[in-house]
Formats: C-alpha cells, sequence, structure tokens
C-alpha cells in the first residue's frame, strides 16, 4: 500500500509503472513484441495454466498495455481494469460479463448507432432482450426494470443527440430561518430527508452545508421601547414584536454591535414584485426620524 494519497495528475502520469531498473527511463517504453521467454517448461506451463503472473502472447497481455490498465484502475479508484481494442469491445465485454441467454437490458434509447444495433439485433440472437427508453425521465428506466434485468445502459452524451444523462445530480437551496431553529438543526432536519428519500435505492447523498448566520433575537430594553413608540406615535398602533419574518440581515453584524430590524408588512413580502403603498413608505421616514430623536435625546444609546 502506498504511503500517500496521489493527486490525479501524478496518477495519469505515473500510475502502473515505475522507472526501468535498467535504463531509469521514466517513461514506459511501447513493447513491439508478440512473444516472450519463459525461464523453463515447468514456468512457461505455470503461466498458461494462470498459476503465476506474467506475459505469455500479447493478444493476452503486455507490458504496455499492463501499464494503461493499472493506470485506469488507479484512476477510477478501481481493483483492475481491462483494455480492449474499441469501444464496442468494451460494451460487448462489460455486457457479456453480466448477462447471458435469458437476461433483459434496460437502455436508452438515445445511443450511438452501433451500440443500438449491438444491443437490438446482436444480442437478441444470444436471447438478451432490450428494452428501450428515453432518458429524460428517470422513472421510464425504473418502470421498464423486470427481475430478469441485469444491466441498465445509457451514454453519458448520446450520439448523435448530444443529450446529457448524469450520473449525478446537484440542487441548490436557500432556507430563512428565525429563531425557532439553528443551523444545526435544519441541516440535521435536511439530512433526514435527503436520507429517506434515497432509502432502499443505490444513490447516496451529500450534504455540504453553508451557514451565512445564526439568527437573532433583540431583547425587550430601551432601544425596542424606544422604536415601539415612534411607530405607535406615527401609526396610531401598537408593532408586533415577533421573528416571523425570517432571518433578518442584521445576522451579519450582529456579534459587533447592538441590533435591531423593523419594517413594513406587506402582501407581497418575499415575492416578484414586491411592493406597498407609497403613504406607509411615508410613514416609515417619519417612524425612522422620530426614532434618530428618541435615540439622542432620551438617553437610549447610553443604556445600549
Amino acid at each position: 500500500m502506498a504511503d500517500r494519497t496521489f493527486g490525479i495528475e501524478t496518477l495519469c502520469l505515473h500510475a502502473g509503472q515505475i522507472p526501468d531498473p535498467a535504463t531509469g527511463a521514466r517513461a514506459a517504453p511501447i513493447y513491439q513484441t508478440t512473444s516472450f521467454v519463459f525461464d523453463s517448461a515447468d514456468h512457461a506451463a505455470s503461466l498458461f495454466n494462470l498459476q503465476t503472473f506474467g506475459n505469455v502472447y500479447s493478444r493476452i497481455s503486455n507490458p504496455t498495455v499492463a501499464v494503461f490498465e493499472e493506470r485506469m484502475a488507479a484512476i477510477e479508484n478501481g481493483r483492475a481494469a481491462v483494455a480492449v481494442a474499441s469501444g464496442q469491445a468494451a460494451e460487448v465485454v462489460a455486457i457479456l460479463t453480466l448477462c447471458a441467454q435469458g437476461d433483459h437490458i434496460v437502455s436508452a434509447s438515445t445511443l450511438y448507432g452501433g451500440t443500438h444495433t449491438l444491443l437490438d439485433v446482436n444480442l437478441r440472437k444470444l436471447g438478451i432482450e432490450t428494452t428501450f427508453v428515453h432518458p429524460d425521465d428517470p422513472e421510464n428506466f425504473r418502470r421498464a426494470i423486470t427481475d430478469r434485468t441485469k444491466l441498465v445502459y445509457g451514454e453519458t452524451i448520446g450520439n448523435p443527440v448530444g443529450n446529457v444523462i448524469p450520473s449525478a445530480g446537484r440542487a441548490a437551496f436557500n432556507i430563512r430561518f428565525n429563531d425557532l431553529h439553528s443551523s444545526a438543526s435544519l441541516s440535521a432536519w435536511a439530512g433526514e430527508i435527503a436520507a429517506r428519500e434515497v432509502a432502499g435505492t443505490e444513490l447516496t447523498v451529500q450534504l455540504d452545508w453553508k451557514t451565512s448566520g445564526e439568527s437573532f433575537v433583540t431583547q425587550p430594553g430601551p432601544r425596542v421601547e424606544a422604536v415601539a413608540s415612534a411607530i405607535a406615535a406615527a401609526t396610531n398602533r401598537q408593532p408586533q414584536l415577533a421573528t416571523g419574518g425570517g432571518t433578518s440581515d442584521a445576522r451579519f453584524i450582529k456579534d459587533l454591535c447592538p441590533v435591531m430590524e423593523f419594517g413594513l408588512v406587506g402582501n407581497t413580502m418575499h415575492q416578484v414584485n414586491e411592493r406597498v403603498p407609497v403613504a406607509a413608505i411615508r410613514a416609515l421616514s417619519r417612524i425612522y426620524l422620530d426614532v434618530l430623536k428618541r435615540f439622542f435625546s432620551e438617553g437610549v444609546l447610553q443604556d445600549m
């Protein structure tokens, strides 16, 4: 086992190969040979019987190809790899490893023509049936699966359509919250929902959580009383002290200075075309002016 984890760049350049012990050459050579020398008849027998690791014939294994296979396995974090001469050959090797006569495949219909022929014509001759579905809706794959299905097939980028079948999905969301919650409680809640949605499937969920600021509550005191009095004087209404509006933007500075937030509550808050009457804005300006006067004339600043 390696004493460190190498990055993708190092794996692409050096995985599966060590410098040549005779010449010290760093790059892997191209071995242009079909045959290999055996130490003895017993050595040859053990190689042909797959009892000893080594090269027998380049059609089966070759040192240059072996470097490529080990490198690909390292890059993909696999146990081993098998190199073949074409993509179509790779498909056949993979499919026939998993499927036999009587088995079933569910495949995206947006395929390269040669692959479609392989699944729809060639493999049917071997008793392997394929159901083609449109890949835009994942439920199409689910509905087509039977108890004989061994393989779900799709091309990440269909040829020639150019459609994309992602191997992973990402979603971003934003939660505005008040003092009834915390970032820790919401993270746990979101994680429970995600885990419940993928339960019983082979899907995994990774939740990357970032908190811009925790919620806060301004405690009753001179500041709250000054603002409440200014609102009552301007509107003849007693303001409601609550945190139902969600997280205040004052959360970004709450640890630096005393803060409180007040403003208008409208029916279109946080909606497209949010708006309030002009008269409400004029009343709000009078409230702001009164709050400043109270702060400086009634000694509220000294009590903060």
